[in-house]
């Protein structure tokens, strides 16, 4: 009949959004980033406290009251939120990511903005 076609689609359906094991965000793709190709200079790629693009090699530095922590080769950081163009620049939300005591185990910590 006509009206099975029209609420047929050939989309699969979705499954209603439902709240993941924590119980606090949506189930939804977990983003995790690992800092790579960095020069080894001290102080290359901060997180900051608000949405500012400041890139390595960027023409000057942020000011110290704005830096969360400074990031270098080899740390990873878990995207919290949608990014935003901010001056040409990708800026987006992070938790950064610091091995714990266990074997395995990963503890956020601060949460900030990063360039990417």
């Amino acid at each position: 009949s006509p009206e099975a076609a029209r609420n047929t689609s050939s989309w699969p359906r979705r499954s209603p959004m439902t709240p993941s094991a924590e119980g606090s965000e949506p189930r939804g793709k977990l983003r995790i980033w690992k800092v790579v190709n960095l020069p080894d200079e001290p102080k290359v790629l901060p997180v900051l406290s608000r949405a500012e693009p400041f890139t390595p090699g960027f023409c000057r530095a942020p000011p110290e009251d704005m830096v969360i922590a400074w990031l270098r080769n080899g740390d990873s950081v878990r995207q919290v939120g949608h990014s935003k163009r901010i001056r040409g620049h990708m800026v987006m939300p992070v938790r950064l990511l610091r091995d714990g005591e266990g074997e395995g185990e990963v503890e956020e910590t601060e949460e900030g903005w990063v360039t990417r």
